[in-house]
Order: structure tokens, then C-alpha cells, then sequence
């Protein structure tokens, strides 16, 4: 039976007091798409009830927020540039974001839609399926996943799709399928890390040396100028970062910066070369060479797509 054409979109901007907000929606059979991205002088809560299943792929682009359950055990609490998949039976709660800037895609699925994801041949996640199976609430992973540079090219891809009509519908649906992969083949190789055992006093500190590589991404600095900042000594500040972040400061600037060049790059008419200029390349070939490492496609692919 041929896949019949449901895609809806809608655009809308909310705003109150405290908060200023833009949400973007596109939905058809049993999927939902949201990329919201916002601002707010202090703590944000939207309540949310609901009694239909659905199994989430949720992304943190930017800033904090949490699922609060009222009912179950599963409230994830997602940073800066983190992601998870979670399911639930029904969800009576509220969402929170504490962050002053938000940027956040959620993928919810209903049952018929993502039963085609569901497998036996992937141990890993058998706990995670026999949960979903017995309609009790579940997360993939223990702990948030890192997003990566591929990750970040395919959300990227969802969000400023260049199809329309029903071709558009067939590429979202194409590419929650490659996200998904890509969540799936990352928790399986983070299964069986031990959770970081980082004092309190140092997990601040660590945050605050993101927050310095965050704010200074396009300016030059050391590995001893951020060690400085946050008050750790250079070992601690590598070793703590790793096993918080999972990955390294200077990665972590990388994926910041490579980051920074695709939405450049989608969203402005820089040229590559300008775009490799901000970013402090001498040469455009090196720049394209690390960011095709990263996105797995050349810089003046993206700018094709546009």
C-alpha cells in the first residue's frame, strides 16, 4: 500500500513576560517534528498531559531543560549539546527550561511508526525494547549522549530540507531514520563507561571552562588560559572535561566552530572562504579538508543544497 502524503508544518512565535519563543512543527502519520529555540529571564515550565505511548528522540542543541514526571522515573536533564532517546507510556508532568537561551529538536514518535525501529538483533539495547515491549518508561542510555558533528549535519539537514510536498515527507522520514541510527550505533559504543565520578566543586568548574571555550570560540587562547579561568590545573581540566563532556576542549571547540560554519552556511551569503576567514583558517582548502572530516561533505555541498 503506497505511503499516503499527511505532512502538516506550522511556524509560531510565542511570547510572555519573561520568555520569547519560536517554534517550528512538521508532522505526518505517527511522527512529530519540533525545533524550538527561545530566551527567558528566568526558569520556563510548560505543562504537559498526555496518555498516548510515544518513544522520544530528543536533542538539547543549546542551554538546559528537563522532562519533570509526575508518575515515572524517567526525567531526563539535558545540557549544552546533548541528546538521548526515551520512552513512555503516558506522561503527566511539565517541561523546564533554566537556561536564559534554548535550542531544542524533539522527534516524538507514536507506536506505529517507531516498532520499525525496534530490533533483536542489538543486545545492547534489549533491556531498552523489552521496556518499550512491557509499556514501561525507559530511556536508551544512564546518562545523556554527547551530539556529534554527524548528527548535527543530519538534524541540520531536517530542519532546512530543500523538498516540498510529499518528496519532503519521504526525506524527513529518511533522516529520522539516519539520526536514530546514529543515536543507536553511539550507545552502543558508550556502553559499559562508568559514569564520571567528578567532585561537585569540579563539575563547576569544569562547566565553567565550556563556558569559556563557548564564549571565546573565535578568538585564539590556551589550554593553560582556560585552566586558569576555571580554576583547574591543566590535568584535571583535560581528564575532567573528557569524562564529563566526552570529548576534549579542543574538540569541543571544534565542534563549536564547525558547528558555527553550518549554520553560516545554510542561514547567510558568506562565502566558504569568508566563512573560513571567521574562523581563523589561512587556507579554504584546510577548511573544507576539516569540515568534510566532520559533516562528512564539503562546505560548497551545503551551500548547493541552498
Amino acid at each position: 500500500m503506497p505511503a499516503q502524503y499527511t505532512l502538516t508544518e506550522n511556524k509560531f512565535r510565542h511570547t510572555e513576560e519573561h520568555a520569547d519563543s519560536e517554534v517550528m512543527t512538521a508532522s505526518f502519520e505517527g511522527v512529530s517534528i519540533i525545533f524550538a529555540s527561545g530566551f527567558q529571564q528566568k526558569e520556563v515550565k510548560r505543562e504537559d498531559d498526555r496518555t498516548e505511548p510515544f518513544l522520544d528522540m530528543y536533542f538539547c542543541l543549546e542551554g538546559s531543560s528537563r522532562a519533570h514526571s509526575y508518575d515515572n522515573p524517567v526525567s531526563p536533564t539535558l545540557g549544552d549539546a546533548q541528546h538521548t532517546i526515551f520512552y513512555t507510556p503516558e506522561f503527566h508532568g511539565y517541561y523546564s527550561i533554566s537556561s536564559p537561551v534554548i535550542r531544542l529538536l524533539s522527534i516524538e514518535m507514536k507506536e506505529p511508526f517507531f516498532e520499525r525501529f525496534m530490533s533483536d538483533e542489538n543486545g545492547f539495547s534489549d533491556r531498552f525494547w523489552d521496556s518499550v515491549r512491557n509499556g514501561e518508561a525507559a530511556s536508551l542510555t544512564s546518562r545523556p549522549m554527547p551530539v556529534t558533528g554527524r548528527q548535527m549535519a543530519a538534524i541540520s539537514d531536517l530542519q532546512y530540507g530543500r523538498y516540498s510536498g510529499f518528496m519532503k515527507q519521504l526525506f524527513l522520514e529518511s533522516r529520522i531514520t539516519d539520526i536514530f541510527l546514529l543515536q543507536m550505533e553511539q550507545a552502543q559504543q558508550l556502553q559499559g563507561l562508568r559514569p564520571p565520578r567528578i567532585r561537585q566543586a569540579d563539575r563547576e568548574r569544569l562547566y565553567a571552562a565550556r563556558e569559556f571555550v563557548k564564549d571565546h570560540m573565535l578568538e585564539p587562547f590556551s589550554l593553560l588560559e582556560v585552566a586558569r579561568y576555571c580554576g583547574l590545573n591543566d590535568f584535571k581540566l583535560k581528564k575532567g572535561f573528557r569524562e564529563l563532556f566526552g570529548t576534549t576542549v579542543f574538540g569541543y571547540l571544534n565542534e563549536l566552530k564547525m558547528n558555527h560554519a553550518l549554520q553560516l552556511l545554510r542561514n547567510t551569503s558568506h562565502s566558504v572562504f569568508d566563512v573560513a576567514d571567521s574562523l581563523g583558517y589561512s587556507e579554504t582548502a584546510n577548511f573544507s579538508k576539516a569540515f568534510k572530516k566532520h559533516f562528512g561533505q564539503l562546505p560548497k555541498d551545503i551551500r548547493h543544497h541552498d
